[in-house]
């Protein structure tokens, strides 16, 4: 169906879809039962415009897509816009309420390839995310979709293209998912252990130069052959295993360190949102039989330095018996130590739009480790219930395990730290990024220097005792492009691995 309309037009779209357009004019498309063609589940729209990883994603998610809308909008002055959360533009969306057995989410992709999610809300006036279980007044869900167009480009009317990658255009897709029931209100927490331990399973495998970018590795079974005998370990991050964690480090590098320790390379993976790493290393622990002593470094990425910090002795009060293991060095890179805002209830939909535009918009990302786990959190906060993530919520500025951590007394072990303040260059990511319109305010780190998910400061020091010495400190400022994920292609960063790890019996 094709439409126009003009400011401050109530546009019925059928099939219960209502699009009333406060302070803009304009025309677009909506997707019609005759429009998804035999065994598609997707509009041709959207085919153009999603990637594959991305629909194939939402697929294992069974994320089902409801409609449709391309639009094309011209902000007109007299109207009167509704607003975000983040005081941008907006138009407001109606839905049909699709009952209890599916939760429904907007999944915004603007004219420069930005990507938002978007919550049933209880009004505009609120705009509290409505749980799937609260029927909609009239049988009706709400959603305020931002209108702000891009600056700066020409008009292209050609009828031939894709309403979405000109200016002005956007394409919103009403998503569908399976609802969680469960007694109590602790629903984020089941939902993301269950898929976790199907999908980032605990595990200690050998990882060497010949495997580490798959997940085939080879379960370490030998401890004995350890003993005695410095090995590295290699602690992945938020969302990801060990080949998404560490699989952009340059094959030569890796054949040095793997030379480096005479083979003795190890990886740890685990759950990160619904175990915290007191847990993690408790398992680890587990898996190390009596009468073995391990002597490592460790290579850690992200809250896998949180992980390494706690298995060196940074919490004294864990009640872990650490006669198992020595630490002696250990490298974060991206590590929270002081924690990030996106880990906080309130900013998780920021860090799925992030992490959602960047899998879309800057090759050579992990995309499929991502995104996954992207549409898993935007489940969980469609659903309004955001307790029980404690391997999320340690991250929190100021949560009771890092001012733990970071007032305990040294370790002994020797810590170096990789950090990086990047500073974004494609349109869809300054968009996302800055969540405002003037683009001069980040939304998320009201302007502090940032990773894209880590603020740059807070990886080596704070207000806290806890602190990297500069000397052991590799920092890519903003002109160099690196972010949360792309630390390991650096040339500075392999020249410091060598310098750091000496792989010393």
């Amino acid at each position: 169906m094709s439409f126009e309309f003009e400011v401050e037009a109530t546009v019925d779209l059928g099939l219960g879809y209502r699009l009333i357009a406060g302070g803009y004019r304009g025309r677009g498309r909506s997707t019609e039962p005759s429009d998804y063609t035999a065994g598609e589940t997707r509009s041709s729209a959207t085919r153009q415009v999603l990637s594959t990883d991305l629909a194939e994603a939402l697929d294992r998610a069974d994320m089902r897509e409801e409609q449709a809308i391309e639009l094309m909008l011209v902000p007109e002055t007299g109207g009167a816009p509704s607003r975000s959360a983040r005081q941008e533009d907006a138009v407001i969306l109606e839905t049909p309420d699709l009952g209890e057995g599916r939760g429904q989410v907007v999944m915004l992709t603007d004219e420069d390839g930005g990507i938002s999610f978007h919550y049933p809300v209880e009004s505009e006036a609120s705009q509290q995310v409505q749980p799937p279980s609260v029927r909609g007044a009239g049988g009706t869900k709400v959603f305020v979709i931002p209108a702000e167009v891009a600056p700066g480009e020409p008009e292209d009317d050609a009828e031939t293209r894709s309403l979405v990658s000109m200016v002005g255009r956007k394409l919103v897709q009403v998503l569908s998912f399976p609802v969680v029931r469960t007694i109590g209100a602790r629903v984020g927490e089941p939902l993301v252990r269950r898929w976790e331990a199907s999908n980032r399973p605990y595990g200690i495998r050998w990882y060497g130069s010949s495997d580490f970018t798959t997940r085939d590795g080879r379960a370490v079974d030998d401890w004995v052959d350890l003993a005695g005998k410095r090995s590295l370990l290699f602690i992945h991050g938020t969302f990801s295993t060990s080949p998404g964690g560490f699989g952009g480090i340059p094959p030569t590098v890796m054949e040095r360190l793997e030379e480096r320790y005479q083979g003795r390379v190890l990886a740890f993976d685990h759950p990160s949102l619904s175990a915290d790493p007191v847990d993690n290393v408790s398992w680890f622990l587990d898996q190390i039989p009596n009468g073995v002593r391990l002597d490592v470094d460790i290579i850690a990425h992200s809250r896998g330095g949180l992980v390494a910090r706690v298995l060196s002795g940074g919490m004294p009060d864990a009640g872990l018996d650490l006669s198992k293991v020595s630490v002696n060095a250990v490298v974060c890179a991206g590590t929270p130590n002081y924690g990030t805002p996106l880990a906080d209830a309130e900013h998780l939909s920021s860090l799925c739009d992030r992490l959602a535009t960047a899998t879309n918009l800057v090759p050579g990302l992990p995309v499929s480790e991502i995104i996954d786990v992207v549409l898993l959190l935007v489940q969980v906060v469609a659903q309004a219930v955001l307790e029980g993530l404690s391997g999320l919520q340690v991250m929190r500025p100021g949560s009771d395990f890092l001012d733990s951590i970071n007032t305990a007394p040294e370790t002994g072990a020797r810590y170096f730290g990789v950090a990086a303040d990047y500073e974004p260059t494609e349109r869809g990511m300054k968009r996302v990024v800055s969540g405002l319109k003037d683009g001069a305010v980040d939304f998320v780190f009201q302007g502090a220097h940032n990773d894209l998910v880590v603020p740059t400061v807070g990886v080596h020091s704070g207000t806290h005792p806890f602190a990297i010495d500069p000397s052991r400190l590799v920092s890519f400022d903003s002109r160099r492009g690196v972010m949360h994920s792309t630390f390991w292609k650096e040339p500075e960063l392999a020249a410091a691995l060598t310098d750091w790890l000496s792989g010393d019996d």
